[in-house]
């Protein structure tokens, strides 16, 4: 959480987590979920013990993300009719497989427009980020379409080193990301299943946000605490590499995938509990709160589950169809 305050003239935004006490030195910062932030000085540097913000500036937590992944390709040719979709079962982010629309001058009007429709929506729109040599697109499109309202708002990455094995190249990747990312002000995410910690390490240094794949059977669904332990191990992970760079409440999405081998995909996920049901309701409730039961204090403190994401628009539209 962002606060900004004001005093002596000065402007100071700091991140803080609510109800909790600061120490630096001999000055104490109070923050409780009021509209006062107290600092407390020492007496003989200060004649002010408390101090009452009259004014805190916080900035919209990133939290409930109800996203969706969608390859472009299945829906350019109706995206009004998509977009009601997602606006009908509350997606308020898309993670989209668009990248030929980056790296193809012919498209990018048409990326263009979709962002923009989204936009103005209040859905949010990431694109894959799969090359580093396809970075030079990516500028391209930023610079010619320089409104924001036509820009992704993050790039989501799209390279699995567990099963590739190139965890050389999987860090310059991240490492290049971010510095687009933080060029032009937009977010780096990361898609990841089953990485080294070294891996995470790099993860959590240069990305902004987790998507953790929790793809898991009905069986695993149904048996106890079935979303939180299949990737119990690997929240300590996360929780490793967050505490060893000072990461506080790093924020992780669940994946869930809707696949059915009826559907025609190659396994068997969690698509029958999601069928004529809601894709953001007492699942991603329930992924919650078997988080907050099962985590350890320490995980709770370096991490946050802060929502669910569908994959993808191909089998949702199975499971709940337009109406």
């Amino acid at each position: 959480m962002m606060y900004g305050f004001s005093a002596f003239g000065q402007t100071t935004t700091q991140k803080f987590q609510v109800d909790k006490i600061y120490k630096a030195d001999s000055i104490v910062v109070t923050i409780k979920k009021t509209d006062t932030i107290f600092i407390t000085v020492p007496a003989d540097t200060a004649k002010i013990l408390a101090l009452k913000c009259s004014t805190i500036v916080q900035p919209p937590v990133v939290s409930n993300i109800q996203s969706m992944y969608v390859v472009l390709d299945d829906v350019i040719n109706d995206v009004d009719g998509f977009l009601k979709y997602c606006t009908d079962n509350n997606v308020n982010e898309l993670n989209c497989y668009a990248r030929t629309y980056l790296t193809t001058s012919t498209k990018r009007s048409t990326l263009s427009s979709f962002i923009t429709k989204a936009h103005n929506k209040s859905i949010k729109i990431n694109i894959d980020y799969r090359l580093t040599s396809e970075l030079a697109d990516w500028e391209t499109y930023f610079t010619t379409y320089s409104n924001t309202i036509q820009r992704p708002d993050g790039m989501v990455t799209e390279r699995e080193p567990y099963i590739t094995g190139d965890y050389v190249g999987f860090y310059p990747f991240l490492l290049q990301g971010d510095n687009f990312a933080a060029k032009y002000n937009i977010g780096l995410y990361c898609y990841m299943g089953h990485p080294t910690q070294q891996a995470w390490d790099s993860i959590i240094v240069h990305c902004d946000r987790v998507y953790l794949s929790n793809y898991i059977s009905m069986s695993v669904y149904n048996g106890a605490n079935g979303q939180y332990r299949y990737v119990s191990g690997r929240w300590q992970y996360i929780t490793n590499s967050a505490k060893k760079f000072n990461k506080i409440n790093y924020p992780v999405v669940y994946i869930k995938s809707l696949e059915k081998k009826s559907w025609g995909a190659g396994n068997d996920f969690m698509g029958d509990a999601y069928i004529n049901g809601i894709f953001y309701g007492s699942i991603m409730k329930q992924g919650i709160d078997q988080y907050e039961s099962n985590a350890t204090a320490e995980i709770k403190q370096y991490t946050d589950l802060i929502g669910d994401c569908i994959f993808h628009y191909k089998y949702g539209v199975l499971a709940i169809p337009r109406r």
